[in-house]
């Protein structure tokens, strides 16, 4: 199959990365590229994905990867971002924002950079751009004399925000409505500047605090993201009475620009936040595997309040974090287990690496999904085979028109199912499915109305659940499960025959 290249880089050296076996072929001059033997029309995707100007070559060269026809994504590789570089954010088009990191002469240097259609382009000269709304305006920092400032950068042009703290910001989100938040340090009331860093929101060119915990001993903190119903979530710091220069980090939710806020407790450390109302992020758990209790920092989905661990692939050794969510509950983020460092996709209630789930092969290793927009987009790092020494940015762009992953898979309406087997001895699964985040009780009761078993009590994501239970302790008998989720209940009799 020969793919014709796009107008004006004909001239250019191309490779081809074949994701079914992941060997790669230099081309030096094209007029068209031909695909290896084993690549054909009907069980692949082509697409023209990087420009890229190797450092060993000082070449430009274009990286063409043949995709599986049956992936659910597109692939494009946004190019090297540097060791310390980061993708942050993605809206609904596709727009991409991040950071480049170089270092050059003993000194770093963060360039703000956003990439429309794959391609990138220069926010600034020295900061990072955090988040991008679906107006394309986006806000992160810039280092200006004197200090880093809130900065934001629109279609009608660009500017500080920073209308407060002469050079001590940083803007971590913005939403649709164009309203902002992040971390500044403002005046204090004697003069000069507060010791602490302290939560801001940013509305109609005016910078305003947001108010911490009632007690005296709350210090600072940090807004983190902000949904379009202009609710945040965040951090405070509590300092310790008992020893002062000890202090512990809440999350922290507040309902709006002037509300109190809501203690989401000192285990969380929140991430995103979206319009639903779910929140992502990571929190310590004890998890017991053949016998063996870990504490393990795992991801987490939250909503009210409280929040689920969504696990990871190995419960025991994994550890993760979520960094994104959209409104249909979908999380992105990363894990960490014995195969390696891979961004995952927790969508309709399922765990699954990205890698393994889209079908890449050894084509590229997604490291790091870190947003995921309402459209299903999702953005990120990871290496490519082609250039395996240099993190690169990705997109993933759904591939058909339906978009998100869990739109197809959703369930439409709560549902409690029958267990199977039944009658069982010793263990049975109980399957259930739920429309929306909630929180669950799943109870077992006997004849008489007594429980015997909790099986279920905590906040859960839309999608399929099931939970095995062994009756090895219970007598023979007939038995009941009840399922309570939001304003749903739903009951069903179970047969233990031993």
């Amino acid at each position: 199959m020969t793919f014709t290249p796009l107008d004006g880089v004909a001239k250019f050296g191309a490779q081809i990365v074949s994701c079914k076996d992941g060997q790669v072929s230099q081309i030096p001059f094209l007029t068209g590229i031909t695909l290896p033997g084993d690549v054909t029309p009907d069980s692949l995707f082509i697409t023209i994905i990087n420009f890229d100007r190797p450092a060993t070559t000082g070449s430009y060269r274009i990286t063409v990867y043949a995709l599986p026809k049956e992936s659910k994504y597109v692939l494009t590789d946004l190019g090297p971002i540097g060791a310390s570089g980061s993708i942050n954010a993605v809206n609904n088009k596709g727009d991409v924002v991040g950071t480049l990191y170089s270092f050059f002469g003993g000194f770093s240097s963060y360039t703000p950079v956003k990439w429309v259609g794959g391609r990138q382009q220069y926010l600034g000269s020295d900061g990072g751009a955090s988040d991008i709304n679906n107006n394309d305006e986006a806000v992160g920092y810039v280092r200006i004399p004197f200090g880093n400032h809130a900065y934001f950068w629109g279609p009608s042009g660009s500017a500080s925000i920073d209308t407060v703290t002469a050079g001590q910001s940083g803007a971590s989100a913005i939403n649709d409505s164009g309203y902002a938040v992040g971390t500044a340090k403002f005046p204090a009331a004697g003069g000069g500047t507060e010791t602490n860093s302290q939560p801001f929101f940013w509305k109609n060119n005016q910078m305003t605090k947001l108010p911490l915990f009632p007690e005296p001993t709350s210090v600072g903190g940090t807004a983190l993201d902000i949904n379009n119903h202009n609710q945040v979530i965040g951090q405070i710091v509590v300092s310790d009475t008992a020893f002062p220069f000890s202090a512990k980090t809440h999350a922290a939710l507040w309902g709006g620009a002037g509300s109190a806020p809501q203690d989401l407790g000192v285990d969380f450390i929140p991430q995103r936040f979206n319009d639903a109302g779910f929140y992502v992020g990571n929190a310590s758990f004890n998890v017991t595997f053949d016998g063996t209790t870990t504490s393990a920092s795992h991801p987490v989905l939250g909503s009210g309040g409280g929040y689920s661990d969504l696990g990871t692939p190995d419960q025991l050794a994994g550890i993760g974090i979520a960094l994104g969510v959209n409104y249909m509950g979908d999380v992105v983020g990363w894990t960490v287990t014995g195969a390696g460092w891979h961004a995952f996709l927790y969508s309709a209630g399922l765990m699954s690496d990205l890698n393994a789930l889209l079908g890449f092969g050894t084509c590229w290793t997604l490291q790091t999904a870190s947003a995921i927009s309402d459209s299903g987009h999702i953005a990120g790092v990871g290496r490519p085979a082609a250039d395996p020494g240099r993190l690169h940015g990705f997109l993933l762009t759904p591939s058909a028109p339906t978009g998100v992953l869990s739109a197809r898979q959703l369930p439409s309406r709560f549902d409690l199912y029958q267990n199977y087997p039944n009658p069982f001895n010793p263990a049975t699964t109980i399957r259930y499915e739920l429309p929306k985040f909630s929180h669950v009780s799943l109870k077992l009761f006997n004849v008489l109305g007594q429980q015997v078993a909790v099986l279920a009590n905590s906040h859960e994501a839309p999608g399929v659940h099931s939970v095995k239970f062994n009756g090895g302790g219970l007598p023979s008998g007939v038995y009941f499960y009840r399922l309570h989720a939001g304003d749903f209940v739903s009951t069903k009799k179970l047969v233990l025959m031993k």
